[in-house]
């Protein structure tokens, strides 16, 4: 029942109460009441949220991930929250962060179960820095922000770390009956400033799907759950479809001793325009063959006369001790606009220190790492694992045997081809595809 006429009945009851005779020892008596009190009743009762279709949720776990903010990627996670078809899960928590990087903040996770289930499987994971990672239908172009450049310097994630700090953040999560799921994240900072990040992904439109936050040099403490009906009320047009490219990763590895390891990676969905790689070293060093380190045009890839070659001498990236740090040592950096093909050959080596003390390869959207515009679209580690907005590890395969892969990864000889190239689709039309055309050593998409 709801509040106007659970009150209205209330007073009706008191009112008759009050005007009922009494025994033949007492008067009748009535309240001397306003004549306008049940316009004031339901006018506090329309300041009031109607809860009716509100189904509140018990949180177990309020505070989510260590207090210092040392867990890392995968180890402390919030309670699961169910969302049924045609049901918006709404969540509100404070969000703390380490304040390393951008990505030390809240990690949303879409999935069809729980994480211990035979069944699991991610739709996908939506990072509050406008990144993620998902299933075949995962587009990262589909996620949006405002997040403003309030310093004024050209870089928005500065910004963005000082503001998440102690933010209060409230995400809704639509699980909509017609298949999609619609995600709205707002950020308040402690110093006004207001973030929105929003995505959409298709889901099952009949069976519930589970959303958790998981940390990253993060903790949050929650503060309310609830379930209401889903906002989408008619079925979304399907957006015009786009053409898009996919990028398929091939590496050759052989170990000093000779044992042969293959392993591949592909990316699906990547948006029209222009692409950019390199390689990175991680407490290791890459010693670069000039000759068989090229890019191209994909349509010159057996055109010899059309390769671009990056170095024009044997050249060593990183440091020979193998005390490169992350980010600090990069190949010459590679550039295409359209469908285009890299291909790299090097001697890796690793200091064994970890499994990731080794080479990674980059795929980008061409423009310059300090760019504002720069994009990130996956990285693929050496020891089979990545990151990225369009990075899966369900796109991962190789042959490693990990008893000794750190030691046959210091001086193996890598071989890696990557290319990107159009998507199949009745909807690609010829005359919409960006012409290919690889770009001179050292340039990059304007």
């Amino acid at each position: 029942m709801k509040i106007t006429k659970l009150m209205r009945v209330i007073l009706y009851v008191l009112l008759a109460s009050f005007s009922l005779v009494g025994c033949d020892k007492l008067d009748s008596f009535s309240i001397d009441s306003p004549s306008d009190l049940l316009n004031r009743i339901d006018s506090i009762a329309a300041s009031k949220p109607n809860t009716g279709d509100t189904t509140y949720v018990d949180i177990a776990t309020p505070i989510v991930g260590v207090e210092d903010n040392s867990a890392g990627w995968w180890a402390t996670f919030s309670d699961y929250y169910t969302i049924p078809s045609n049901k918006l899960l709404h969540l509100e928590f404070i969000n703390y962060s380490s304040g390393a990087h951008s990505y030390n903040n809240w990690d949303l996770v879409v999935t069809n179960a729980k994480r211990d289930s035979s069944t699991y499987k991610e739709y996908f994971v939506l990072r509050s820095d406008n990144a993620g990672w998902g299933n075949s239908d995962y587009n990262s172009s589909l996620i949006t922000n405002n997040y403003p450049d309030t310093d004024g310097d050209g870089d928005i994630w500065n910004d963005f770390i000082t503001t998440m700090q102690g933010a209060h953040v409230s995400i809704d999560i639509d699980h909509s009956s017609f298949g999609t799921v619609y995600v709205t994240a707002t950020a308040v900072g402690t110093n006004g400033t207001t973030l929105v990040e929003t995505y959409q992904q298709p889901v099952s439109a009949t069976d519930a799907i589970k959303a958790f936050l998981v940390c990253d040099g993060s903790h949050y403490v929650m503060k309310k759950a609830y379930l209401l009906p889903s906002k989408v009320t008619t079925e979304p047009e399907t957006p015009t479809e786009k053409v898009t490219y996919r990028a398929d990763m091939t590496a050759t590895i052989t170990s000093a001793t000779n044992q042969v390891y293959k392993y591949s990676f592909f990316a699906k969905g990547l948006p029209e325009g222009g692409f950019g790689s390199f390689l990175i070293a991680d407490g290791g060093h890459m010693v670069m063959n000039p000759t068989e380190t090229y890019y191209c045009a994909l349509a010159d890839i057996t055109n010899t006369a059309a390769w671009f070659y990056p170095y024009s001498a044997t050249t060593t990236v990183g440091t020979v001790d193998n005390s490169t740090a992350w980010w600090s040592a990069f190949t010459n950096y590679t550039a295409v606009t359209g469908e285009g093909y890299f291909h790299y050959k090097f001697v890796n080596y690793s200091s064994k220190a970890n499994v990731w003390n080794n080479w990674n390869l980059a795929l980008t959207n061409g423009q310059n790492r300090q760019s504002t515009n720069y994009k990130q679209y996956f990285i693929v580690r050496a020891d089979n694992y990545g990151s990225g907005t369009y990075y899966s590890g369900d796109n991962l395969t190789n042959n490693f045997n990990f008893n000794n892969f750190i030691t046959e990864m210091d001086g193996a000889t890598v071989e890696i081809s990557l290319k990107v190239s159009v998507e199949t689709s009745k909807a690609t039309k010829v005359s919409k595809i960006l012409k290919s055309n690889a770009l001179k050593p050292g340039e990059t998409i304007k």
